[in-house]
């Protein structure tokens, strides 16, 4: 049944939604980088007297596949909506299967022909199997158009280009990671939130609406906030870990892990909580 599950899932308009935002914001982001490029082509072919030739031209030539891809995760406004689009649709279109499914009555009658515990387990895996697939067709296709538009001679920075492929599946992991558990505890907290519409809305308010406006209000006036922002916005890492490939400080791998630690413990002290509720819902 989860693989019934998950093809339902993956099958479905919900997929095409995501992909075809994320390629829209993705083709911005690589679009604003060529008009860039070209640019410092000009620039280059300009020949300014204060112009550092070499150092424009080793610019321009850094200009290859990663440098789009990762340009797309570290500095573009363009990455910022994906994440709302992201915690959006992961509210709407998988956390509130169940909530929804408990409303329309469905979710009783597969219960009571299948048992509580081997429907649960069914959806949260074929959910975390569709996270993983589709996170990773995003990833895919814009590593592809990012190699069609430069290649991926060169590296990116530092990196050589192994390394910086190692990189950008480190990327696709903390991003699963967080959606798959952000997915777990809004699916638990369903055992107290009757209003499927309030839990569709719940991964965007509570982690990023909320913190967004914790960081720029109480915040700013308390000492650590940055460090404490980084912790519950947990999307940011994305970008930290792109700053520490060529500045490494041990308090982002320290922070990284501590923010995975939390998310993951409250996934699992939320599902806990709620498994007796649930199947007093359900029953």
């Amino acid at each position: 049944m989860i693989r019934e599950e998950f093809k339902r899932l993956y099958f479905s308009a919900r997929t095409l939604i995501l992909c075809l935002a994320s390629t829209v914001l993705t083709a911005q982001s690589y679009y604003f980088s060529w008009l860039q490029l070209q640019e410092y082509i000009n620039e280059y072919n300009k020949a300014a007297a204060d112009l550092n030739l070499e150092v424009m031209k080793t610019l321009i030539e850094s200009y290859n596949g990663f440098r789009y891809f990762f340009t797309y995760y570290e500095y573009c406004e363009e990455f910022g909506i994906y994440v709302i689009v992201l915690y959006a649709w992961l509210g709407i279109f998988v956390s509130a299967v169940c909530s929804r499914q408990r409303e329309s009555g469905y979710g009783n009658t597969i219960v009571s022909r299948i048992g509580y515990k081997k429907y649960w387990n069914i959806h949260f895996r074929a959910q975390s199997l569709y996270l993983v697939a589709v996170i990773g067709l995003n990833f895919a296709i814009q590593l592809i158009v990012a190699g069609i538009l430069g290649g991926f001679s060169g590296g990116y920075g530092s990196c050589s280009s192994p390394i910086a492929f190692l990189l950008a599946a480190a990327l696709y992991l903390i991003q699963t990671f967080y959606c798959i558990c952000i997915n777990r505890i809004v699916n638990a907290l369903s055992a107290w939130i009757k209003n499927s519409q309030l839990l569709q809305g719940i991964p965007v308010i509570v982690f990023f609406a909320l913190p967004m406006l914790y960081c720029t209000t109480i915040g700013q006036f308390l000492p650590y906030s940055t460090l404490i922002s980084i912790i519950i916005l947990p999307w940011e890492y994305l970008t930290i870990l792109l700053f520490a490939v060529n500045t490494f400080y041990p308090v982002y791998v320290i922070g990284l892990i501590f923010s995975m630690a939390v998310v993951f413990c409250c996934a699992l002290l939320f599902d806990k909580a709620s498994t007796a509720a649930l199947r007093r819902n359900y029953l």
